[in-house]
């Protein structure tokens, strides 16, 4: 059974990540391609899609609630995990659906979808909190980033900036200034070095913003590709993926803003595409590496700091050894939850389809 994942970091080589189908935590080991559950998520009741995203700080690793009830933290070194609960009155015990955020120094920043609030985490002191609330970020799509170290601006999915958020005194801002363009040509953004580059959905441009002088720039993609997922980032270039089955990706350099189109170059397995399923940076654009993650098909790729595909790897464990393991990990925590396997649709009202539909939105 192949394991994908939406959360998850690298660290010591070895990666660790909350699979999306299933409840648990698993580690791979990439110099032997050998996958291991360690444990279970004992304080959680859903089955699949508990994480949406991972920060490493120092030897812990932070889990953002997707369908989860409350943020984890993972100590990699004992495999020690705490909870928190999300603080927010609104707070229903499920479907946070934290899209996005992003680390700075020892705090992590997220904006949720349901909530319309600002969480901040603190993770020398393991502290919750809630920054402020929003009065509309319904369509914010998680979208927020950090300019000049101290004002987090949180973007609408029309481009347009929702708000402007101290991160000194958390004074708040909102504004409406209109879309800058229609709300179906961008899917997300890409920001580096006060470069904003904004990635196509029904666009055949990329939109490219300067923050130092406002400047824009659009950059025609080749091909009239036009549907693209997520992307993300080394020190050197953005790479953006589509969202139609192929082989190929875009690459654009920070710097010069030329772009190129390459091959993913490792096999001929068919599985090994970029399809409508969206997956996971695992590290901040500063990095000289990247890695990104199917969520369902269950590969990673290594990128070089120029956008070549270095590595492939492949997390799968024998499904029934998995199945037993989950099994006496659940009795041991006294959890009652179910299990997606192989060929497995529905599970208690929860369907697939329910998750592969919002990952591909």
């Amino acid at each position: 059974m192949v394991l994908g994942f939406l959360a998850g970091v690298k660290y010591k080589g070895k990666i660790y990540f909350s699979a999306t189908n299933t409840n648990g935590l698993f580690c791979f080991d990439v110099s032997c391609n050998n996958t291991e559950l360690i444990t279970v998520f004992k304080e959680e009741k859903n089955e699949i899609f508990l994480h949406n995203r991972a920060f490493l700080c120092g030897n812990k690793m932070w889990l953002i609630p997707a369908y989860a009830r409350k943020i984890a933290c993972v100590d990699l070194n004992t495999y020690d995990i705490s909870y928190f609960d999300v603080p927010s009155s609104e707070t229903s015990g499920c479907n946070l659906l934290f899209k996005n955020g992003f680390a700075f120094n020892s705090h992590i920043y997220m904006i949720s979808d349901y909530l319309n609030n600002v969480v901040k985490i603190d993770t020398d002191d393991n502290n919750v909190l809630e920054v402020c609330k929003l009065n509309d970020c319904s369509k914010s799509n998680g979208n927020m980033i950090l300019v000049d170290n101290d004002e987090i601006v949180i973007w609408g999915s029309g481009g347009n900036v929702k708000a402007k958020i101290n991160r000194e005194n958390s004074s708040i801002k909102e504004i409406d200034n209109g879309c800058l363009f229609t709300e179906n040509d961008y899917n997300s953004f890409l920001y580096y070095n006060n470069m904003i580059l904004f990635i196509p959905l029904g666009s055949d441009r990329i939109k490219a913003v300067l923050l130092q002088n406002k400047s824009e720039r659009y950059i025609s993609l080749p091909e009239k590709r036009n549907a693209f997922c997520h992307g993300l980032g080394t020190n050197e270039v953005a790479i953006m993926f589509p969202y139609e089955n192929t082989r190929e990706y875009v690459v654009c350099n920070w710097d010069s803003l030329e772009i190129s189109m390459k091959d993913i170059g490792i096999g001929n397995d068919d599985n090994l595409v970029f399809d409508k399923i969206a997956g996971v940076k695992m590290q901040e654009i500063s990095s000289d590496q990247g890695y990104w993650a199917s969520s369902i098909n269950g590969f990673v790729f290594e990128f070089s700091s120029k956008g070549d595909i270095i590595n492939k790897y492949i997390i799968e464990m024998e499904t029934d050894v998995l199945q037993n393991k989950l099994d006496t990990y659940y009795k041991e925590n006294n959890v009652s939850i179910g299990f997606c396997g192989e060929g497995t649709n529905e599970i208690e009202g929860f369907g697939l389809e329910k998750l592969i539909d919002y990952i591909s939105k």
